[in-house]
């Protein structure tokens, strides 16, 4: 009878963590262990940025404390080492900051910000949030720039949508998850790594609820009743017009799925709406102004959140910002 296998020698210790290849400083006087890497830093940096920090640090000089090469270390449960090595980056290398933020840091922000109370990171963090999703509909930007925040990749809009939510950014949530939802698959939603069960529920019934009122919301192009005006100058013209209107706005785009906040000489509608007589055009933009009104005071409820004029960011953050 052969002889079986030997069998793996079970491990008896995690596998030592490695040390950070960019934020390993030799003139470090703290030790920070994120998941399996090390970051040798300096404390003062972190106390001047956060009270949380500076308490503990305090706390562990009392008493006996961890120590690696006669350098205190401090375990970060928790916490990402994708999330320290973006705020490091900002913290020793300010400058280096991009006008268009990108999404890793705008969420690491979020993340470490809101947990440590370093209030400039969640002040920054924010204000961009609340300029490129605003709340009120006066400021929305309705055809699609990224002005603050880099998210040519729509992929990442994801990530962003579930630190908002964890943090408690509600004031802008409503308008960035109606933007996640519009311009990812929920196939592509339900297979991310970057939201958790309970947010890919949510989302999938927000696209559901959004999906329905798509219908009412663009019911008044199906109807002759606004285009045609009644002073039409183009009859010939207009009502296939709106006819083609009505179809870009029922199936979207490749990149949006619907169409609420569509511009009306935005990319979406361009097309048919440069062409229409003025009559129509001044008809057609008053009935998508109120198409529009109507559709940005339901968007949170979409997403089970109150109405806007009762939708707070959460009190830590207010606190902080």
């Amino acid at each position: 009878m052969a002889a079986e296998p030997p069998t793996k020698r079970k491990r008896t210790q995690m596998e030592a963590p490695t040390r950070s290849d960019r934020f390993w400083l030799p003139y470090g006087d703290i030790i920070l262990s994120v998941q399996d890497v090390l970051f040798r830093v300096n404390r003062d940096i972190l106390i001047l940025q956060s009270p949380v920090f500076s308490d503990m640090f305090s706390v562990a000089q009392s008493g006996e404390q961890e120590s690696l090469e006669g350098v205190s270390l401090v375990q970060l449960p928790g916490d990402s080492r994708q999330d320290w090595e973006q705020i490091l980056e900002v913290l020793y290398h300010p400058l280096k900051m991009e006008k268009r933020m990108k999404v890793a840091l705008l969420c690491a922000m979020l993340r470490l910000g809101h947990k440590y109370q370093m209030s400039a990171f969640t002040d920054a963090a924010i204000t961009r949030l609340h300029d490129q999703f605003p709340s009120e509909l006066d400021k929305v930007c309705m055809t699609w720039r990224g002005d603050c925040i880099d998210l040519e990749d729509p992929r990442l809009l994801l990530s962003l949508v579930s630190a908002a939510r964890a943090t408690g950014v509600w004031t802008s949530y409503p308008r960035l998850a109606y933007t996640c939802i519009n311009r990812l698959q929920m196939s592509d939603i339900s297979r991310s790594p970057d939201a958790s069960p309970e947010l890919k529920i949510d989302l999938a019934v927000a696209a559901e609820r959004l999906a329905k009122y798509h219908q009412q919301h663009t019911a008044w192009l199906s109807s002759d009743n606004i285009i045609p005006a009644y002073n039409c100058s183009k009859p010939g013209i207009c009502p296939a017009l709106v006819e083609a209107m009505y179809q870009l706005m029922i199936w979207g785009t490749e990149t949006q799925k619907f169409s609420l906040f569509a511009n009306w000489q935005g990319q979406m509608l361009c097309s048919a709406t440069s062409e229409l007589c003025s009559h129509c055009t001044k008809a057609g933009r008053a009935e998508l102004r109120k198409a529009h009104e109507k559709a940005w005071e339901a968007l949170p409820t979409f997403f089970g959140l109150a109405p806007w004029t009762e939708l707070k960011d959460d009190e830590a953050l207010s606190g902080e910002h």
